[in-house]
């Protein structure tokens, strides 16, 4: 079996870009999605519906076993790659919910003890607060 990387990966980019715009539940619908689209172009050209250039040589687009190993080969790769991407999901929502609970654990405790945080900026020779009403004095 010969797979063009450049080819073979293009189909996991909707797959990691679902998972960046619109979360954990999308990475699903649109692995299952990519699959049907894939398999399909392969069955079609199996069944000279379609003539697909590029992954098959025509020789091999009439090889059963080579179509259904194709088919099966990819969607299992599809399908890790999906695990993967979806648990790093996962991670990096537990991680952003954790920073977000110290972030306002933090500013509760500047709150109680009536301080607060300041930056300076070097270059523009700024100050940034953090909480300006603790600055006032």
């Amino acid at each position: 079996m010969v797979l063009k990387a450049e080819v073979f990966f293009f189909y996991f980019i909707p797959i990691i870009m679902a998972a960046a715009l619109y979360g954990r539940s999308a990475v699903y619908v649109t692995a299952l999605t990519v699959m049907a689209c894939y398999n399909g172009l392969i069955l079609a050209d199996h069944f000279h519906l379609v003539s697909v250039i590029g992954e098959l040589t025509p020789y091999l687009s009439n090889d059963s076993a080579y179509v259904l190993n194709s088919v099966v080969f990819t969607s299992s790769s599809i399908l890790i790659v999906t695990v993967v991407v979806d648990f790093l999901a996962h991670l990096l929502q537990h991680d952003k919910e954790a920073l977000e609970k110290s972030l306002d654990a933090f500013a509760q405790a500047q709150t109680i003890a009536h301080v607060g945080s300041w930056e300076y900026e070097l270059n523009s020779r700024s100050r940034c607060t953090g909480r300006p009403s603790y600055f006032e004095y």
